[in-house]
């Protein structure tokens, strides 16, 4: 059942609602929509080519984890500009508890790993939620 509203968009995953049928679901699909999930796992994964590089003195290994990383940055930067475009309908839609819960998990998280957006994301949800009257 449709609500009339933008769809559901996980920033975090590159799952999206179908966009060929009328259904909701939300199995994971091919994209190329920018996805948080998968710009995080090529930076990891540039960052382990990186790694490798030193240990083997491979020089083109480390210039293809620099641009693994270069591009990975990239999309974390294009699926956030998404996300906070939604970000305004996704917070008035969740209880004040509940999004203040996940901005300082988030925020615990992302500064626990140097993730900088995601420290980011969960002071925006712990001000939205602060801001609201329930």
């Amino acid at each position: 059942m449709s609500t009339g509203g933008p769809p559901n968009i996980n920033p975090y995953t590159s799952s999206r609602p179908s966009k060929t049928s009328g259904s909701s679901s939300h199995e994971p699909r091919q994209t190329s929509d920018p996805s948080q999930l998968h710009a995080h796992m090529k930076y990891a994964k540039g960052a382990a080519e990186e790694t490798l590089s030193h240990l083997t003195s491979s020089s083109s290994l480390s210039s293809t984890g620099q641009a693994d990383k270069t591009q990975a940055l990239e999309e974390m930067r294009a699926a956030k500009s998404m996300a906070d475009s939604h970000a305004a309908e996704e917070y008035a839609a969740k209880p004040k508890a509940r999004l203040e819960r996940e901005g300082k998990i988030e925020r615990r998280v992302g500064s626990g790993v140097g993730c900088g957006g995601l420290v980011e994301r969960g002071e925006g949800k712990v001000r939205a939620a602060g801001e609201k009257g329930e």
